[in-house]
């Protein structure tokens, strides 16, 4: 266990010592980051319940939950 820590206090000095390792890190945080927004579906294809208006969405809820569930 005292090995593991001691590397990374080790990697954690030369990453803070370092500044193109820490810039690094940061771009490869930054694109991945972008990347996650960039692959997220842009609509979810939830089926369309209920009618236009309703105060009441009880039935609506119980139709599109039957409806998700028999096209799964």
């Amino acid at each position: 266990m005292a090995i593991q820590s001691r590397h990374v206090i080790d990697l954690k000095d030369l990453a803070l010592g370092s500044p193109l390792i820490l810039s690094g890190a940061a771009f490869l945080v930054l694109v991945s980051f972008i990347g996650f927004l960039l692959s997220r579906p842009k609509k979810l294809d939830l089926p369309v319940v209920g009618e236009v208006g309703s105060k009441d969405y009880r039935q609506a809820l119980i139709e599109g939950t039957a409806k998700v569930n028999h096209t799964v």
